[in-house]
């Protein structure tokens, strides 16, 4: 049996009878297709990662390399978080005093979130620098309630959800 976030095929290749857990590809294809419908023309993201090298930071990036023009989505920056609030919001804001959100004048189309937990950390560095829900697009993963409370106050755009109650 097995509790992690693996692919398919790595199930299959390691003979798990039983898994628990997100297909971390699934959540790139999920955010990718989901960035393209919100901004049908491109954008220019940001993105709040995980670990580097860890499975989930891996395929979600697959899946972003495989669908989505480079030359209509550009990233901006790609910061690894290792899956830390704390992190994730001294990363965040460095990126806004970078480049600033484009509804304010500034580049930043969209961010991307690899976590619930870091989320927390995105909005806490969104709020310190006074933007309000919408100001910027937030496209996340995860399955916990920070990702769905986020969705209900507007934070959040667009999620790949493993569990939503």
């Amino acid at each position: 049996m097995g509790v992690n976030s693996y692919d398919g095929t790595k199930i299959d290749e390691v003979g798990m009878k039983y898994f628990f857990g997100p297909d971390s590809k699934s959540h790139g294809v999920t955010m990718a297709n989901a960035l393209m419908d919100m901004f049908p023309d491109g954008a220019n993201v940001v993105a709040i990662e995980g670990t580097a090298g860890h499975n989930q930071t891996v395929k979600i990036n697959e899946a972003f390399t495989e669908l989505l023009d480079p030359n209509k989505y550009v990233f901006l920056d790609k910061q690894d978080c290792n899956f830390q609030a704390e992190l994730a919001m001294t990363k965040m804001t460095d990126m806004l005093t970078a480049y600033g959100l484009s509804s304010k004048g500034g580049k930043i189309d969209c961010i991307i979130s690899h976590d619930g937990g870091m989320l927390t950390g995105i909005i806490s560095a969104l709020e310190a620098a006074g933007y309000q829900p919408g100001d910027v697009k937030i496209i996340a993963c995860g399955s916990n309630k920070v990702v769905y409370d986020a969705l209900k106050s507007g934070h959040v755009a667009g999620a790949a959800l493993d569990v939503f109650e």
